[in-house]
């Protein structure tokens, strides 16, 4: 006959402490062990998970141990306790419905006596699934008001991994000045708030071989250092800054003003329109595109050349790099190539000035949808203002709160209606005659000088596509 009370005994401890210790592991077995052979059951195999959170169902033995279950190699699953196999309701619910019970095994619990086969059991399995949930919703509250605490009193919150130029002391559990390293981090502020770019702090430093941890510098690790608020004294935790203990490495001042400068600098690279100094000087540099992806071409010199000893200027698209995508195929355009075939179609254009007077503009989509919006919101806000009387003269406002809400929704349509005047006085027609105007005021093209030439091709052209089968040209109107 089969032994129909065939155990899989399954013990989990959930800190490194108790693991180091071993004295949580072995008590569980022991007494599983010895309730075991009271019951008269045979013992198939133990699983132990040390140290591994019962939050964390991706553990190698509970994940041996229903494969096994899956196999039908064990007939109950004998556990301390619960909170030992997992601290979610869900996640204890579908052990049982889905791997236990589909395969004839009983989940049976040391601790809190219940047999999770029989209808009461199943009952008690819930209610007591639902409160193991809340007992580690409960200690994980307690944990982040633990480190919310730490925080407000200034201790170190990276202890695993403390910030450059810093040492974590584990005794006191404050962060320690490496007196070696500080002056890097006095230079990269210096550095970067006398205009320096990032790249040309990383390039200084590596030059200098002040190392990071361990390793060259990088782009990432710089702007990490700028961004820290613990280089001046303050922590930061959970989107709060606090005061810390930690000796400072900058006053708050120049952290202060190193923010600054990060947010203008950022907001450059945001603005679509803008160009880096560097990468604005040609012609090419502000309005070509890759043709392929859409990428915004930059410039690079190319290799010398062997017999000129020129190192002329090419563009390329930046996702035929490892840097970008990867993926983009357009080859190399030699500026003069690229350029050259500009300047040629706006000359067309200089030389055909009757035709650009019958140019007629199209109709300004934008500029519709601009006034549309602003009378869409101002019917909302008059809508709003119907409402607001009506909660007034329901007391269901103050007639100070009435005032206040009025006051601010009318100076908006007051806003709106201007801005509405000020759009339908601009006429498209206006706008393309100066352009037009002005750009036939520029001397020949083909011979005027290269900042002349950049000047006159920004005005009437605002993109240009280039691929290898051709280049494609989009005028201002």
């Amino acid at each position: 006959m089969m032994d129909r009370n065939k155990v899989a005994i399954y013990v989990r401890v959930s800190t490194q402490g108790q693991v180091d210790d071993g004295y949580s592991l072995d008590e569980q077995v022991d007494l599983l062990t010895n309730y075991c052979k009271l019951k008269e059951w045979t013992l198939y195999d133990v699983y132990v998970d040390p140290g591994i959170s019962g939050k964390n169902m991706h553990r190698p033995e509970i994940e041996r141990l229903t494969r096994d279950a899956k196999r039908k190699l064990f007939d109950i699953v004998l556990i301390y306790d619960l909170k030992r196999l997992g601290r979610s309701q869900k996640e204890n619910i579908v052990l049982v419905e889905d791997v236990f019970n589909p395969n004839g095994i009983r989940l049976v619990s040391f601790t809190e006596n219940f047999d999770a086969s029989t209808p009461v059991g199943k009952m008690v399995f819930g209610m007591l699934s639902a409160y193991a949930e809340l007992d580690r919703a409960n200690i994980a509250e307690r944990m982040m008001m633990g480190k919310i605490g730490r925080a407000k009193a200034g201790k170190a919150m990276s202890w695993g991994m403390p910030p450059f130029a810093y040492n974590y002391n584990k005794e006191t559990g404050d962060l320690e000045l490496d007196e070696v390293k500080a002056p890097i981090v006095e230079m990269i502020y210096s550095e970067f708030l006398k205009g320096a770019s990032v790249n040309k702090i990383v390039q200084k430093l590596n030059s200098m071989n002040y190392h990071g941890k361990n390793h060259d510098w990088k782009h990432h690790a710089v702007t990490v250092i700028i961004d820290n608020p613990v280089y001046c004294g303050m922590m930061k935790y959970m989107g709060q800054t606090y005061q810390a203990k930690h000796t400072p490495i900058i006053d708050k001042k120049t952290f202060e003003l190193a923010q600054l400068e990060r947010k203008k600098r950022l907001a450059k690279y945001h603005n679509a329109e803008w160009v880096p100094p560097f990468q604005r000087k040609y012609i090419g540099s502000k309005i070509c595109y890759c043709g392929l992806c859409g990428a915004h071409l930059k410039s690079e010199k190319d290799k010398k050349n062997k017999l000129t000893g020129i190192r002329s200027i090419s563009f390329f698209c930046p996702n035929t790099r490892s840097r970008g995508t990867g993926e983009c195929t357009n080859p190399r355009f030699k500026q003069s190539v690229l350029e050259g075939y500009i300047l040629n179609e706006v000359a067309k254009l200089q030389q055909n000035p009757e035709k650009l007077k019958d140019i007629k503009p199209a109709e300004d989509n934008e500029l519709h949808n601009k006034i549309a919006t602003y009378e869409k919101k101002i019917k909302q806000n008059t809508s709003k203002l119907s409402k607001l009387n009506d909660l007034y003269l329901n007391d269901l406002i103050s007639l100070d709160d009435l005032k206040q809400q009025s006051k601010s929704l009318l100076n908006e349509n007051e806003f709106m209606e201007e801005q509405i005047k000020l759009l339908s006085a601009t006429t498209r027609e206006d706008e393309l005659r100066k352009k037009i105007d002005t750009f036939l005021a520029f001397p020949d093209v083909l011979t005027a000088d290269y900042d002349t030439q950049k000047q006159a091709v920004e005005l009437v052209i605002s993109r240009v596509e280039a691929t290898k089968e051709g280049i494609d040209i989009f005028f201002n109107f």
